[in-house]
């Protein structure tokens, strides 16, 4: 699995796919044509059916070989790293929300791992909201320190 895995193209939302792949995926059942622009020369269309976890039997039986880099549709991503034996899971871009070996995850279970995830990303949620409220109260500071400075002569 890790030598097909590394033998996906990952490919941006341009130049778009060919004729051939068009009809390979479509064929195969990956795209969905009835979403976003809704013509199979859209990458995101044409492996809308093969997104998450649908891509792992995908790519294992050899059929899929192109992923998006990235998308603007979902903000989780899952890193499955076979040669080390881990799962991590980020929300956004650059929020790492767990990291799990398989080991753990099978003596967990997944419902402690999506539990153990949900809290995580309501503490990142919750800081996020406090740091935006101390910016706020920080910058109302400011304004009303400009606001005296500027009566004084």
């Amino acid at each position: 699995m890790a030598r097909l895995v590394s033998e996906i193209a990952w490919v941006a939302s341009k130049p778009p796919p060919s004729a051939e792949l068009q009809e390979r995926y479509q064929r195969f059942g990956f795209a969905n044509l009835r979403v976003s622009s809704k013509i199979p020369e859209n990458w995101y269309c044409l492996l809308r059916n093969v997104q998450g976890a649908a891509a792992l039997p995908a790519i294992q039986s050899g059929k899929l070989k192109h992923m998006l880099r990235e998308s603007s549709h979902g903000a989780w991503a899952y890193y499955i790293d076979f040669e080390s034996r881990m799962l991590e899971t980020w929300g956004g871009e650059d929020t790492r929300l767990d990291r799990v070996t398989f080991e753990n995850m099978i003596m967990d279970g997944a419902d402690e791992y999506v539990a153990r995830v949900n809290r995580n990303l309501a503490k990142v949620t919750e800081d996020d909201e406090e740091e935006e409220e101390e910016q706020e109260e920080d910058s109302e500071e400011e304004e009303g320190e400009e606001g005296e400075g500027g009566e004084e002569n």
